[in-house]
């Protein structure tokens, strides 16, 4: 792929100016922007690679802003984009004016980049801009691209800023600044976004995660259930007893694993069949059954596609009533926190998933052999390494019973003496 721009550009731009330097802003559509900029890599980019979407300090910022590639994250931006439902508010920006080498162009000639009477002037031949941030969002679209040349989504508008002349040093900083301090949006209030799709779409058109949404609300307020009142909304009506409680997330993800393994494959999916349903302003919703051809293992997948809501419902509420009696009830231990929860739904998954046990009878046995569980010896320490100790006892005590291939579990042989003493007999 070229370093150079090929074909010459103009845009309408405006100048913002600001401390650290002025910048560009500019809307160009998304093969355009394709056309006329490259991530600039770190020279430590295997080592950066591996920390995902951690904080990266300034002193490994070498030699450019951009971490290695990441081909998963760069195929579900892709399939986002083809979702129906896209959005990219946030500004996608750019450097200019800087050498392959990222050195900066100190000669004044043609082929450098230049605004003039509110119009960017990207010439031919220039050097293409470098991606200070928006690297996945772009290679999504170069993605699309080399599947489908000719996708209209292609044609969509991208916000982009731009800095002319500024040193890759300060390409650095503006990076580390937005990546490395961000605000975690609370999953609790994500969630309960999704009441805007269950107000507004009927059940048949629910995604799995607006189902999970539902059924965690139910679970919340049903005069049956016995962690009514037991859960933290972002947002809420009534109180929540405050001795002990769950959030909200925690049982969403709970039970979202019984119905999908892809939720966000599943929502991209009915997104863009509404999309092709939809036309003259009038929206025709893609019902759950559009699924149908998508493989899945998700244990409760065939009675999401068929609308058994109800029967899922109860086969939950039944699982939450056996570890409620036997593990949350009885004292104050972990299992009273989102993580003991948690560890609860990935054990019944496990079991629904490689046993060949129907859901009452796995919760039948789990109601038989729970009482197996020492809640004495549970360490009072939350960590994900104790939810995966948790979730492994379970399926220890109650595994054998089902069939279920014990042998398959994976843990730490230094932790065998506490699995000894959480597992009576």
């Amino acid at each position: 792929m070229s370093n150079k721009v090929q074909v010459e550009k103009f845009f309408d731009a405006m100048l913002v100016q600001q401390p650290l330097s002025d910048f560009l802003v500019f809307k160009a559509k998304a093969r355009e922007i394709l056309e006329i900029c490259r991530p600039v890599r770190l020279q430590d980019g295997e080592e950066l690679a591996s920390y995902g979407d951690v904080e990266i300090l300034v002193s490994k910022v070498t030699s450019g802003t951009q971490r290695k590639e990441n081909k998963q994250q760069i195929n579900q931006i892709k399939d986002y984009i083809t979702s129906g439902d896209a959005a990219f508010p946030n500004t996608i920006i750019l450097g200019a004016n800087l050498d392959t080498n990222g050195y900066r162009i100190v000669i004044e000639d043609k082929n450098k980049w230049t605004l003039s009477n509110n119009k960017l002037h990207v010439p031919f031949g220039s050097f293409k801009a470098s991606i200070i941030d928006g690297q996945h969002r772009i290679l999504g679209f170069q993605k699309l691209l080399e599947e489908d040349f000719d996708h209209e989504v292609l044609e969509m508008e991208l916000v982009c800023s731009l800095y002319l002349d500024l040193p890759l040093t300060y390409h650095a900083q503006i990076f580390t600044h937005i990546n490395s301090t961000p605000r975690r949006v609370n999953r609790n209030l994500i969630y309960q976004l999704y009441q805007i799709d269950m107000d507004e779409k009927s059940p048949e058109c629910w995604s799995a995660e607006v189902l999970a949404v539902y059924l965690a609300k139910a679970l919340d307020s049903d005069e049956s259930s016995p962690i009514r009142d037991r859960v933290k909304l972002s947002v809420k009506e009534k109180e929540t007893l405050n001795d002990w409680n769950f959030t909200f997330a925690a049982l969403v993800e709970g039970i979202l694993p019984l119905l999908s393994t892809n939720p966000m494959r599943d929502k991209n999916t009915l997104s863009t069949i509404t999309r092709e349903k939809s036309k003259d302003d009038k929206i025709v919703y893609a019902e759950r059954n559009s699924l149908n051809s998508i493989e899945d293992i998700a244990p409760f997948r065939k009675l999401y596609l068929k609308q058994k809501d109800s029967t899922i419902y109860n086969e939950v509420l039944e699982f939450i009533k056996v570890i409620y009696k036997h593990l949350i009830k009885p004292q104050n231990t972990i299992f009273r926190k989102s993580i003991g929860l948690s560890a609860c739904f990935m054990a019944y998954k496990e079991l629904l998933l490689f046993t060949q046990c129907s859901s009452s009878e796995i919760i039948a046995h789990l109601d038989r052999n729970l009482c197996n569980l020492n809640l004495d010896e549970i360490p009072d320490i939350a960590s994900t390494k104790l939810q995966g100790i948790l979730k492994n006892t379970i399926l220890f005590i109650v595994g054998p019973s089902l069939g279920y291939p014990i042998k398959s579990v994976k843990f730490n042989v230094k932790d065998k003496n506490l699995y000894q003493k959480l597992i009576r007999g």
